[in-house]
């Protein structure tokens, strides 16, 4: 099976749902997703754990696999939103296309580690 420029196994894609699916309903989301899983303000917790849910769009575009849907994931969602709108996350956010390309040069075996920066990412990390 052939998902735009990524090739994927067949069997792939439903054993990766599974597996992040997983994963992912067993993060908590606290009762305030404003700030942090653990308290009202963000913490180390939440910038050691926000890098992982950042790379998640690049696999809907290599597996068409939408991880964070807000209608199952409503409360994480929020904090990934929140995440992102913190200064100290904007200046080294990278777009969901760059790790695109880095994860398909590792798939290949050809990693790329100094890519230049698209739009996206040079347009988050000034605003």
């Amino acid at each position: 099976m052939t998902n735009g420029d990524y090739c994927v196994p067949g069997n792939a894609v439903p054993t990766v749902k599974m597996t992040l699916g997983t994963q992912i309903s067993g993060v908590p989301a606290g009762n305030d997703p404003c700030c942090s899983v653990v308290g009202s303000q963000y913490g180390m917790v939440d910038l050691h754990w926000y890098p992982i849910f950042e790379r998640f769009p690049a696999l809907k575009g290599m597996f068409g696999i939408d991880v964070l849907p807000v209608s199952k994931f409503p409360r994480l969602s929020a904090w990934v939103s929140a995440m992102q709108r913190l200064d100290c996350v904007k200046k080294v956010w990278i777009s969901p296309k760059l790790h695109g390309r880095f994860f398909a040069g590792y798939r290949s075996g050809n990693v790329e580690y100094d890519v230049e920066m698209d739009e996206d990412t040079i347009a988050m990390q000034s605003a």
